[in-house]
Formats: C-alpha cells, sequence, structure tokens
C-alpha cells in the first residue's frame, strides 16, 4: 500500500510536533537577595544536581555552584550595580539570563606601615605606627582598632596615624573594624611580627653509616615559638641543593645520598671531621643578624663493590686447557675509624659448582687458575663485599654483589 502525498506531508508534520514535545526546555532564569550591605544569595529557578551552572558576578569573580552566596567589594559610601550572569546546561538545552544587582559600597579598612617595613619590626623598641590608609577616609564614621595583644582596643572617629607599644616580641594580628556612614561595615587583619632571633634545633637519631644510596633522617626541634615569617634552609655538603621550607617546618627530613663522603672534611665545633658530611638548617626571618643554625654529623657514606670477572679461554674449553679467570671487580668504599682513612678493601670469595673434577694451581682475589679433570659443566661464582675492619670481616650495611657464570668442559678429541 503506497501512501498518497498529502498522506506523507500529515505524518511528517506530526513526527515533527511530537518531536517538539519531547525536546528538552530550561530556564536560567534566577533570584539575586541581597543580605547585609554587600552579600547576595543566587537562586536559580531550576536546581538540579545534573545541571551545569555557570555564573558570572559582573566583578571578575565566577562560580559552578548551583547556589551560590557571593560577596561584592565596591569601596564607597553609595550603592553599585552589577550584571551577574547564569548560563544553565543540561542534556539537550543552554539557557542564559542576565540580571541587574544592586548592592551598598562598603568602607575601606586599609592600613599601612608608617616606617614602610611593612609590618615587621627587627629593632628593640616594640612601637609600631600604623597610618590610615582608607580610600574612603572622608565617609568613613568610626574605626576600631584591636592591636592583637590583649590591649584594650582603640576607637577612634578619624585618625591619620596611631602608634601602639607592644609588650613583648611575637607575631600580632591587628584587627581593623571600619563602620561607613552609610551602616556598612568592614574587618580587615593584618600581620604584625615583632621579630625575635628564631630558635632551631636539629638531632640525627642514627650514626650508623649509609650504604648508598642511602637516606639519613633528622629530627627538626625547637621551632614552636618562631614568628610566622621565618624561613628554613636545609641541606648537606654533598652538592645536592638545599631545601627551604616555610614556618613550621616538618618536624623530620629525610636527605638522599648520592655521592661517597670519602675526601670531605666536615667541622662540627673546633673539631675537623674527616671523610664526613654533615646536615645543616639554618632559621632566618628577614631581619638582619637575627639568623639561627644547627648541624648533625659525621654522616659517611659507604659505597657497594661490584662484582665481574673475565673466563679464558671461553665458555666451551677443552679438558686439557687451563682456565684462567679473572677479576674486574670494582672495589667499594669505606671509613676506617681505626686510622681515620677511606679504604677500598674488599673480601672476594670463589666458588666453582659441582666441588669436584677440577683441581686449583692458583686461588686469590685476583683470580683463578683451573685444570678441569672430567668433561661437564660448571658454575664459577664471585662473591665480593666490603672488608670494614680486617680483610675478612664483611660489611654489615652495603650488600654483597654476586656474579656467576657457566662453562661447559669438553672431552678431548680421539
Amino acid at each position: 500500500m503506497h501512501l498518497s502525498v498529502r498522506s506523507a506531508i500529515l505524518m511528517t508534520a506530526c513526527m515533527i510536533l511530537a518531536a517538539s514535545a519531547h525536546a528538552q526546555t530550561c530556564d536560567a532564569s534566577f533570584r539575586a537577595e541581597v543580605s547585609g550591605c554587600n552579600v547576595v544569595s543566587f537562586i536559580p529557578t531550576e536546581v538540579n544536581p545534573t545541571f551545569t551552572y555557570a555564573w558570572d558576578f559582573g566583578d571578575g569573580k565566577t562560580s559552578t555552584a548551583s547556589n551560590p552566596v557571593h560577596t561584592y567589594v565596591s569601596y564607597g559610601n553609595l550603592t553599585q550595580s552589577f550584571t551577574a550572569k547564569l548560563t544553565l546546561t543540561k542534556e539537550g538545552c543552554t539557557d542564559t539570563e542576565t540580571q541587574t544587582v544592586t548592592v551598598k559600597q562598603v568602607p575601606d579598612a586599609t592600613i599601612e606601615d608608617a616606617s614602610g617595613n611593612a609590618f615587621l619590626d627587627c629593632s628593640e623598641s616594640g612601637l609600631l605606627t600604623i597610618s590610615n590608609g582608607s580610600t574612603t577616609k572622608n565617609t568613613n564614621a568610626s574605626y576600631r582598632i584591636d592591636w592583637g595583644d590583649g590591649s584594650l582596643a582603640t576607637e577612634v572617629a578619624t585618625f591619620n596615624q596611631l602608634t601602639h607599644e607592644y609588650p613583648v616580641k611575637g607575631n600580632y594580628f591587628i584587627e581593623v573594624t571600619v563602620t561607613g556612614q552609610n551602616g556598612c561595615v568592614t574587618v580587615a587583619r593584618n600581620s604584625f611580627i615583632w621579630s625575635t632571633k628564631p630558635n632551631i634545633g636539629l638531632n640525627l637519631p642514627s650514626n650508623d653509616d649509609i650504604c648508598l644510596p642511602g637516606t639519613a633522617r633528622v629530627i627538626i626541634s625547637g621551632v614552636e615559638n618562631n614568628t610566622s615569617n621565618t624561613i628554613y634552609r636545609i641541606g648537606a655538603n654533598d652538592g645536592s641543593d638545599p631545601v627551604l621550607f616555610n614556618h613550621p617546618p616538618p618536624t623530620t627530613y629525610d636527605h638522599y645520598f648520592e655521592s661517597s663522603s670519602c675526601g670531605t672534611t666536615i667541622k662540627i665545633g673546633n673539631e675537623e671531621l674527616n671523610h664526613a658530611f654533615e646536615i645543616t638548617i639554618e632559621a632566618f626571618n628577614g631581619c638582619p643578624n637575627q639568623k639561627s643554625d644547627a648541624g648533625v654529623g659525621p654522616i659517611r657514606t659507604r659505597t657497594e663493590p661490584k662484582a665481574g670477572f673475565e673466563v679464558k679461554p671461553g665458555e666451551k674449553i677443552c679438558a686439557s686447557d687451563l682456565v684462567e679467570v679473572t677479576s674486574t671487580a670494582q672495589n667499594g668504599s669505606f671509613y676506617n675509624s681505626e686510622f681515620d682513612s677511606c679504604e677500598d678493601t674488599m673480601k672476594v670469595v670463589w666458588d666453582v659448582f659441582p666441588a669436584s673434577g677440577y683441581s686449583f694451581q692458583q686461588k686469590n682475589a685476583e683470580g683463578l687458575k683451573i685444570n678441569f679433570s672430567q668433561p661437564g659443566t660448571y658454575t664459577i661464582r664471585q662473591i665480593v663485599e666490603n672488608a670494614v675492619t680486617t680483610r675478612s670481616d664483611a660489611d654489615p650495611l652495603c650488600a654483597a654483589d654476586t656474579l656467576q657464570k657457566t662453562i661447559c668442559i669438553i672431552p678431548e678429541p680421539l
């Protein structure tokens, strides 16, 4: 059965209408409710966690929350209007709405350090003079300055400069509350530091040598009463870069060593120590002559020997041939406290498996000379390790290194 042209047109129109009926619609309209002078709650008409909200508050700030609360900051004593915009997106639909939001301007609570030292006092006076840096001074109705030291707050109608004497050195937070003629209030906090020489302590829990590469952990202490502007620089004299921490620093610091301490000299107190590293820390706060430091040591590092040997005439050898094994092992290094020196004495152990079918002409640290009497497969193994006390004592810190090779002894040709 064939549809007429008229029927086809009607069917198409019905399909379009049906699709339109099921199409997504969205509404980006919203309400803006002002509380106080300048705090605005934005409430969209459609709220759904699956929707995407893009708010532009018109003052350079944005948000993706569904119901944001935004504080507008415009200094003055009048009102100011901003154009807020919401872009709402959901499946198959995007809508944008704008609205004018009018808020009251607020007073400016800016103060400045009259000395130009950015609220850092490195002297012994404890006197702070602040200047009124408010851009709305002419319309400010009152000021309240809480100096942050427990003393009575200063309350004045206006001021150009005010001076306060602090009782002891430390870190203080000055709270300035300004009320404008329109009743709006701004509160600002400023940090003032009457600086003291910072304290610093450093402790090395373990004096054991370190097998490279390895880590030494130190404990940082004594910083509890340092001011918030204190900076800490910690590092070692191993050629690595120091690390900086703001206050407060971590309680522990792990330094990763990769180089030998042999040949490096440190001085702790009046004593010079050879073949040693140290970890040092400095605490400073921006004031001249107010720096403290501490150091720990000696920290000595060891390097592991590396096994290695060559076999001649090769891996397939006739039973009548003399097998020569020559050590190519690389020595490690370690500190010998008995002689205050760095040494590279190495213990070398040779093994041949199985334990029969051959005899040695030579067996020492330099290598082996072996006569094989029985054809077969043999394994030659070398174990090397630092001899830290005598030539026979092994290193308890650096692991031994092992290398083994397999050779084939073939019968004499008939």
